[in-house]
């Protein structure tokens, strides 16, 4: 991509990372063409994967999409830097590669947005400076996941028919708001409290999320019986939780527990 002035567009990368040790400089290979007057000229710039074998992974990452980016939009890096996120928020290479974007007329590439040490990075084009970001993609594919209509259910009930019938209904009609155009691909039922630690139907119900990248909707998460509230222990699929008993009002509330003043709305 050109400038207006029909000069290569210039680019300055910003790369983060959480720990270990930054490198200097990362090596470049600039990719040629002939201009009109058959003079070489820079076409794009990409950083040399082979040189780069040792760099750390989030590093390795980043480095591939910004040599992605690059080849598409047919940039020249003119500088990088990187920044040891340390969780504090201060960011004095951020600060420096603007001043060097700001000098040479250049983009800034923001590597990757994904949270280092506890702190997210986007920060967005201003003072007539253009800021690209680049999304991770393990944080892109998540993000993606968690908007999938695809949709597995798992209800929790106890062993009593009555009981269970109601716990039941009490769980499918508050999904039912929530799933509007969602595709269910499975519905799992576990009778509680349990008889071991063992949960073979939530494990199928997770086992076909992951395969299919879909949702989970848990019906709920409060203790059945006299077991224990279930507490989701994966991190890595996507889950709501659809009823809890805590978010029930009370047909009435005795006066001396009612706050005031109280404002009563009818809708």
């Amino acid at each position: 991509m050109r400038n207006h002035d029909g000069e290569p567009m210039k680019v300055v990368v910003y790369f983060r990372q959480a720990g270990g040790a930054v490198a200097g400089t990362y090596p470049l290979i600039t990719h040629w063409a002939e201009d009109e007057d058959e003079q070489p000229v820079p076409l794009f710039s990409q950083f040399d994967m082979d040189a780069m074998a040792d760099a750390g992974p989030e590093i390795l990452v980043q480095l591939q999409s910004a040599n992605r980016w690059l080849k598409e939009k047919q940039g020249v890096v003119v500088a990088s830097f990187t920044e040891m996120e340390d969780g504090s928020g201060r960011r004095p290479s951020y600060g420096a590669a603007r001043k060097a974007a700001g000098r040479e007329r250049a983009t800034v590439l923001i590597a990757t947005t994904k949270a280092l040490a506890g702190q997210r990075f986007a920060p967005i084009s201003q003072d007539g400076l253009e800021v690209v970001r680049l999304e991770d993609p393990d944080e892109a594919d998540r993000e993606s996941w968690a908007r999938s209509r695809n949709v597995v259910v798992y209800f929790r009930a106890p062993a009593g028919s009555d009981e269970a019938q109601a716990l039941l209904e009490k769980q499918r009609r508050e999904i039912g708001k929530m799933l509007r155009s969602a595709n269910v691909l499975a519905e799992f039922v576990k009778t509680e409290p349990l008889l071991s630690a063992e949960r073979p139907q939530l494990r199928q119900a997770l086992t076909l999320c992951r395969e299919q990248k879909a949702r989970l909707f848990i019906g709920t998460t409060d203790a059945i019986g006299d077991g224990e509230v279930f507490t989701p222990d994966f991190t890595d699929v996507p889950y709501e939780v659809a009823y809890r008993k805590a978010y029930e009002w009370p047909e009435t509330i005795p006066s001396v527990n009612c706050p005031f003043p109280v404002a009563l709305y009818f809708g």
